[in-house]
């Protein structure tokens, strides 16, 4: 059985190419400050512009995303400057890794609360970027979407089918043996979408079959 125990303040959570999440108490709570790595090949005006940029349109996103519904960690402080983001913490495993061994009908609500949760997102006219189970939480019966690192405003059809094929891709890699479940994430995304994830779907199998012949 995965340990369920909250990381303590100072543990490092995760490690990436582009920033370090670290536990840390904020306000007498538990919380997530994500830090960007600065790009040494970059001259300091330049990093400075970019870093504030990114850490203000993540922030943006997340705001813009929690207000039209998705479940996502509240934003608790914002350092442009420093290059970090304080986030609410919602636990130590990501959906990726908890996901394979539930039992069948609750991986079935997950994969459809995820698909409401990206619909939210994109009725909201925000690409996520990164649609992914290493990027989701499951929390209290609900599916929290982070990391808005890669997001941006979008309405377009093509621009939301190619965020959601991105989800597929990744969900049946990541699940090979219930790969077949992200039907239910389709049906969790028109359930919230409606008339329009119709048009969403068929793009994404148009974008299939143009790679297919590329």
């Amino acid at each position: 059985m995965e340990d369920d125990t909250p990381h303590r303040p100072g543990e490092r959570i995760y490690q990436g190419a582009e920033a370090t999440l670290e536990a840390a108490l904020f306000l007498g709570r538990l919380a997530v400050v994500k830090r960007r790595h600065r790009k040494g090949y970059r001259i300091d005006e330049l990093e400075a512009t970019i870093a504030k940029t990114r850490m203000r349109t993540e922030a943006r996103l997340m705001r813009r995303a929690r207000a039209a519904g998705v479940s996502v960690p509240a934003v608790l402080a914002v350092d442009p400057a420093a290059q970090t983001l304080v986030l609410e913490y919602l636990g130590r495993h990501a959906l990726r890794s908890t996901y394979d061994g539930l039992p069948a009908a609750r991986r079935r609500a997950l994969a459809r609360q995820a698909g409401r949760a990206a619909g939210r997102l994109h009725r909201a006219g925000v690409v996520h970027g990164d649609l992914t189970t290493s990027n989701m939480i499951a929390r209290g019966g609900r599916v929290f979407l982070f990391d808005f690192s890669l997001g941006r405003v979008a309405g377009d059809t093509e621009e939301l089918a190619v965020d959601l094929k991105a989800f597929k891709d990744s969900f049946v890699a990541t699940h090979l043996e219930h790969g077949r479940e992200f039907q239910h994430v389709v049906r969790g995304y028109e359930d919230v979408v409606g008339k329009r994830a119709a048009a969403v779907v068929a793009q994404i199998g148009r974008i299939e079959r143009r790679r297919r012949y590329a």
